[in-house]
């Protein structure tokens, strides 16, 4: 199948190229207005780069969105996120399109009204994990699914101090699971 299209001019691009490198995909970006280094970054790593001039269709095509599997969208403008996410599916309305965005009702009603892939709230995302390291716990990341928010991370049971205990070990003999959440072991 095809390549990954990303979409960023520096901000969170440089993680999210990362990981999907290691992932073996082929990537192109796209930005705006790339921020310093970014551009170096990827010529360095042999990553295509295309600038945005204004004319969002002409950089998807030349991108080459009619061929890719994927485009995510990530820059801190949910205007232009918006728009080049509508004019991605209207080139290519097979493409998978994920759209980061600040405003978590937008987000919502952009998946329900444009068929956009997932459009994800930044806020939404970081509500739990912010929660939890102001109740001293570790997280390792955050996710949603049908719009509630997740954490992964690392906790101790209360009072015993264990880290490398499941929540069935935790849970004491004949009362329910009080956690919804996936506890890894911290390591030693």
């Amino acid at each position: 199948m095809g390549h990954v299209i990303l979409c960023d001019s520096g901000h969170v691009g440089p993680a999210i190229l990362d990981l999907l490198l290691r992932m073996g995909e082929n990537v192109v970006v796209i930005a705006a207005a790339p921020r310093k280094g970014w551009k170096e970054m990827l010529e360095s790593m042999c990553v295509p780069l295309h600038i945005d001039e204004g004319s969002h269709e002409k950089v998807l095509r030349e991108a080459g969105v009619e061929k890719a599997k994927s485009v995510l969208i990530t820059t801190d403008d949910d205007l232009f996120n918006v728009s080049m996410a509508l004019d991605a599916k209207r080139i290519n309305h097979k493409t998978s399109v994920v759209v980061q965005l600040y405003d978590d009702q937008l987000a919502q009603r952009l998946e329900a009204a444009f068929g956009i892939d997932r459009a994800l709230s930044i806020s939404t995302l970081a509500a739990p994990v912010f929660a939890a390291s102001a109740l001293g716990q570790t997280t390792v990341g955050s996710f949603a699914v049908d719009g509630i928010g997740f954490i992964a991370g690392r906790i101790k049971s209360p009072g015993s101090g264990r880290t490398d205990a499941t929540v069935a070990q935790l849970t004491p003999p004949g009362t329910s699971r009080p956690w919804r959440t996936l506890g890894l072991p911290a390591c030693s």
